[in-house]
């Protein structure tokens, strides 16, 4: 975060240094500032009415919008030929820190005992996420090599959903459509988002569980890996009284640490459940919208999109930092460049994979 506000200082220098009139893409941008605000106006009076303003609110808040904020001020401070090379530098670092953390797990017998059918692996890794990310954004600007790249780590990191999308994803990339997704498709997702903390907690509740236990021999709570547990312990324990957004998350990660001494139950693993019970259904329906709207005007960005929001319904996403850097940075240097366009200046269409020119610092 100490990097990022750094970077965001930098780009927010040069851009007022050019003196620039328009800040481009701010409409999209937009979109995902909306829901941040309206968590905030939510959370701040429900704060203040039980025990005061927590700085746990406000981190968790400044690690939604910070990523946002830092694409915004890189879109319209840093010229387009070297979008290309930002990119190559966030692949290069994600490639880097893989096979830091992994030194020792890379060998060849390492590699042949991985078992792919149970998707388990010692290399297993969050960049999963990093990794899916930077191939769908390669593909997009068509450029294949570095995609190729990205899948091999992202098969590596053996993330479930991650492994199977990474080689659906470049085999079909030259089937996917151009334009802006229809408005049908972005409703349908906005509803299936509104819908999912529900239908998980009526999932996660005893005499469903016991149901489908009796019913069919399933384990939920084993199948999804403890996921019902956590979340019943976060509403006992808390008794129904969520203190505003991050509340959950920051009360599971002390209890469970002081009462168990684990880490795995210390996180809910069900973003959109803790959005609804930490903000209401304002606060889940704001978030629906600003994250789909803000991915309608290219498919590759919804299925981006689509990808974290269902890592976020099954698993937890918002509080990876990282991905949503790259994810906000690939969106908005594609606005920004359309946005360019229109407005007649010259331009380079990133997401055709124009960029093959020696990149440079600004000359302004």
């Amino acid at each position: 975060m100490a990097t990022l506000l750094l970077f965001c200082a930098a780009n927010g220098i040069i851009f007022v240094y050019r003196g620039t009139a328009k800040i481009r893409g701010f409409q999209y941008a937009g979109y995902i500032l909306f829901f941040i605000v309206v968590f905030g106006a939510i959370s701040i009076p429900i704060q203040i009415m039980h025990d005061g303003l927590r700085g746990f609110l406000f981190s968790a808040l400044g690690r939604l919008g910070l990523p946002i904020i830092n694409a915004l001020l890189f879109a319209n401070s840093v010229d387009e030929e070297d979008w290309n090379y930002y990119f190559n530098v966030l692949l290069v670092r994600f490639c880097c820190h893989f096979l830091f953390m992994n030194a020792d797990n890379l060998s060849l017998s390492s590699i042949l005992s991985i078992n792919w059918s149970d998707s388990e692996a010692a290399t297993e890794s969050s960049l999963a996420h990093d990794f899916l990310i930077m191939e769908m954004l390669f593909l997009a600007m068509k450029q294949k090599g570095k995609a190729f790249i990205c899948f091999l780590f992202c098969m590596l990191s053996m993330k479930r959903l991650s492994f199977i999308l990474a080689p659906v994803a470049f085999v079909l990339s030259s089937r996917v459509p151009k334009g802006d997704v229809k408005r049908v498709y972005r409703v349908l997702v906005m509803v299936a988002i509104v819908l999912s903390p529900f239908v998980l907690m009526w999932l996660y509740r005893y005499d469903v569980m016991g149901w489908l236990y009796s019913s069919f021999g399933i384990d939920l709570n084993a199948e999804m890996t403890g996921r019902p547990t956590i979340y019943h312990l976060a509403i006992s324990g808390m008794s129904g009284d969520f203190n505003g957004y991050g509340s959950i998350n920051y009360y599971l990660a002390g209890y469970a640490s002081s009462h168990f001494g684990t880490v795995w139950n210390g996180i809910l693993h069900n973003d959109t459940i803790g959005i609804y019970l930490e903000t209401g259904f304002l606060g889940i329906a704001s978030f629906a919208f600003g994250i789909v709207e803000f991915s309608k005007k290219n498919y590759w960005h919804f299925f981006m999109m689509l990808y974290l929001v269902f890592v976020a319904i099954t698993s937890h996403i918002l509080d990876y930092f990282s991905v949503w850097v790259t994810f906000y940075l690939a969106v908005m240097c594609m606005n920004v460049s359309q946005e360019k366009a229109m407005d007649g200046s010259e331009t380079v269409d990133i997401p055709e994979g124009a960029v093959n020119r020696k990149p440079y610092l600004s000359k302004r």
